[in-house]
């Protein structure tokens, strides 16, 4: 199934090789014309038969090609066309693309059976501008769309070949369909998008009809657009982009069991999924990384969303030179699985490229473990948890081979172990308490040797329990206690009460005085006893201040030669306001 890029190649995978012999993994720059650039945008099943487009002398738009063998085949004659612009699928059988061209009506989508051009024509009322986007596994049927009168929404359309053309509408009126975009290879299956009518209205709603049904798929959480791209050989998985909170676009992959879940991306936040194997185990597309250029992206259920490039590697396939920017289609046959796409080749010219990979790590005779033995006789090329048992082999790609690795499966370069119990921290559920056995016994992530409540999953309800008892507990021994006295009512137990006899309602401080006992208590006749009076703080409320609760009374006439006669510590509050003078 093609990935949907205007203008693209065509490429083409070499025959596989006999069963016996092994699938030795390779990339490789797919010849073009001698003018113009060229694009891959599909490849059947077996990978023998890659479509796309092609700079063609004397077009500037270029035009389809296809690659059979290897070779490039050339457009027959076709009366009424007078250009075969683009091929955007292949069938699995290689036996027929799809796309469009310009003939003498328009714009027009076009079917390319072995020899034969087959102009597939548009929907009546238009202005005559209808595209391919997808061909059924035995290129029976095609998928696209057509134009619709002025104004009026393009009408998605199914072809099928000696049968004509019908347009696609959803019969609940949820959503105004617009693109009819891949169809699945036994032909049961096509997906696309609309927009929805009831609200709230959303522009980009993905629908898949299978045996005439359809219904519309999920959204990722917080989004309100969907677009597919592809659907595997029985339409049981459907990949393209959406949105989500905070992303403009992720690629997706939904499934009959499974439902919607985004794939992730590259650090870049933006990616699309555009192809998809026949089994929908493997996802290929684009993204950008946290820095740097759009990448080819691959997808797979054991080591989810990475670089095309990485993933190459694993196989150890040199892509030295080269930037894979998209990687437009994947196809996977059981034997072989081949990923076509396009990028800049070590000259840094635009070419289409394409890569031959085994499908299955242990069987096809290849020595993909690179520890000096074929596969078929090499009893560890993998164990049973499918990682290489070869002594160099390096399964999460940290630079540790697997030998050595203290978190087999999880990247973790630096090998950090700071409870030396075996396990690195990237993968130790107690990174800082020794348990090389690992249990948990109540599933929450957290080893026993670390969890403070290790049957107990809510850790953090758990805690509160706890708490709550431990205040309950102590307010049952404190309300257990015999009343202590408190002579004066002023809150302040006897014991402790610096100021036993306060009046009744007087406020007082931690102390139990109140602020004309704690005034009254300041000896001034103590050097600077003045000064103590009016800095002293009731209540220690004015730590950084200078404190205004006390402040000295003098009497109105002096009687003793140093003036202070009978002078005391008052509340400021209380001062009686009188002027008096020194005589």
């Amino acid at each position: 199934m093609a990935a949907r890029i205007a203008g693209l190649i065509v490429a083409m995978i070499f025959p596989a090789a006999a069963v016996a012999d092994p699938v030795e993994p390779f990339l490789m720059e797919l010849p073009g014309t001698a003018s113009g650039a060229s694009y891959v945008n599909d490849v059947s099943a077996d990978g023998s038969v890659a479509v796309g487009a092609c700079g063609i002398a004397g077009n500037a738009t270029g035009g389809a090609c296809r690659w059979v063998q290897g070779e490039l085949e050339e457009l027959p004659d076709v009366p009424g066309l007078r250009a075969f612009d683009r091929a955007l699928a292949v069938s699995a059988d290689g036996s027929t693309a799809v796309g469009s061209g310009q003939s003498e009506d328009g714009n027009e989508a076009v079917m390319w059976v072995g020899d034969e051009i087959v102009l597939l024509g548009d929907w009546p009322g238009g202005s005559f501008a209808s595209v391919a986007y997808d061909v059924s596994g035995d290129g029976r049927i095609a998928v696209g769309v057509g134009s619709g009168p002025f104004s009026a929404p393009p009408p998605a359309i199914i072809w099928t070949r000696g049968e004509g053309m019908e347009r696609v509408v959803d019969p609940q009126s949820r959503i105004e369909v617009l693109r009819a975009l891949a169809i699945s290879a036994d032909g049961f299956t096509y997906v696309g998008y609309g927009n929805q009518r009831n609200p709230p209205p959303l522009r980009g709603r993905t629908y898949r009809v299978k045996d005439g049904a359809m219904e519309l798929l999920p959204l990722l959480p917080g989004g309100n657009v969907t677009q597919p791209r592809d659907i595997n050989a029985d339409g049981s998985v459907v990949v393209g982009w959406g949105n989500s909170v905070g992303i403009h676009r992720t690629p997706f992959r939904w499934t009959t069991d499974g439902g919607i879940e985004a794939l992730g991306d590259l650090g870049g936040r933006y990616g699309e999924a555009v192809g998809v194997s026949q089994d929908g185990g493997i996802v290929v597309g684009h993204g950008i990384p946290r820095t740097g250029p759009t990448a080819a992206f691959v997808w797979t259920e054991r080591h989810g969303l990475q670089t095309l490039a990485d993933y190459l590697a694993d196989f150890g396939v040199p892509t030295v030179g080269w930037h894979l920017s998209s990687a437009t289609a994947v196809a996977d046959n059981g034997r072989q699985v081949t990923i076509v796409g396009n990028g800049l080749n070590p000259e840094g010219e635009g070419k289409p490229f394409m890569a031959v990979l085994p499908s299955s790590p242990c069987d096809d005779g290849y020595d993909n473990d690179r520890d000096g033995l074929t596969d078929l006789d090499d009893p560890d090329c993998r164990d049973a948890d499918g990682r290489s048992e070869s002594p160099t082999a390096d399964d999460d790609r940290d630079g540790v081979p697997n030998e050595y690795d203290n978190c087999l499966g999880l990247s973790n370069p630096d090998q950090s172990d700071p409870d030396s119990d075996g396990l690195g921290n990237a993968c130790d559920n107690c990174a800082y308490n020794p348990n090389p056995d690992q249990i948990d016994a109540d599933g929450d992530t957290l080893g026993d040797a670390c969890d403070p409540f290790p049957d107990d999953p809510e850790n953090e309800l758990a805690q509160c329990e706890l708490d709550l008892d431990t205040i309950l507990d102590g307010l049952e021994v404190c309300l257990a206690r015999p009343e202590i006295p408190d002579g004066d009512g002023d809150g302040e137990a006897d014991p402790t009460d610096a100021c036993p006899e306060t009046a009744a309602g007087e406020e007082v401080d931690d102390a139990g005085c109140s602020l004309s006992q704690f005034c009254g208590d300041i000896p001034l006749e103590v050097p600077q006893g003045y000064k103590l009076c009016t800095h002293s703080d009731w209540g220690n409320d004015e730590p950084l201040a200078t404190p205004r609760d006390c402040e000295v009374e003098r009497p109105r006439y002096r009687h003793r030669r140093d003036g202070r006669g009978d002078a005391t510590c008052v509340p400021r509050d209380q001062r009686e306001r009188r002027r008096w003078r020194w005589k």
